[in-house]
């Protein structure tokens, strides 16, 4: 069997598809499913254990929102955002969308509520910077915010947080990962 799958333009590892709809069989509690994106976030906010010396400070930016059915927004502005950070700040960036209904049968919805849910698509953005310790980073951050509000036709949500113990590790986590300034899935 081959062990990566393309679903709604998305690569995923299908043993653990299998495997989170095998535990879901066996047991009244549906397992809890996390994006790339949660993953990456949850990683950065937990304290490291032996993480070295600490010379820099990573700031990750993620940019949340919801498309509905036929909505319209600026697509090529939005990825225009994500390759300006790459290119000119040195950013890692990353563009994601994906199908509400891509692992539906994972959760445990009403039947309304999955009509409803199936029709959406999920798009989560990313822009991960390393800085010195002592870098400001004011500018940057509100910069990134300010840049995703103006792309039209989407209301998002922007959060961001700031981390030094254990950034170099994250970064060299970041590395192995491919970066997209494209939104994938789409």
């Amino acid at each position: 069997m081959d062990r990566y799958q393309v679903l709604d333009g998305v690569t995923v590892i299908t043993e653990k598809i299998q495997k989170a709809r095998q535990l879901a069989k066996q047991s009244k509690e549906k397992p809890f499913l996390l994006s790339e994106q949660v993953f990456l976030t949850a990683l950065a906010e937990m304290p490291p254990n032996n993480s070295g010396a600490i010379d820099a400070k990573i700031v990750v930016c993620n940019y949340h929102f919801i498309l509905k059915p036929k909505q319209v927004y600026d697509r090529i502005a939005l990825e225009l955002i994500l390759q300006n950070y790459q290119k000119t700040e040195g950013c890692f960036v990353s563009g994601r969308a994906s199908s509400a209904e891509l692992f539906s049968d994972l959760y445990n919805p009403d039947q309304e509520e999955k009509e409803i849910v199936k029709e959406f698509t999920y798009v989560d953005c990313r822009i991960v910077k390393q800085f010195p310790l002592d870098a400001p980073i004011t500018q940057f951050i509100e910069g990134i915010e300010q840049a995703f509000e103006s792309v039209s036709g989407i209301d998002g949500r922007f959060h961001w947080f700031e981390r030094s113990e254990g950034s170099s590790d994250y970064i060299r986590l970041l590395k192995e990962i491919p970066p997209n300034n494209k939104i994938q899935g789409l």
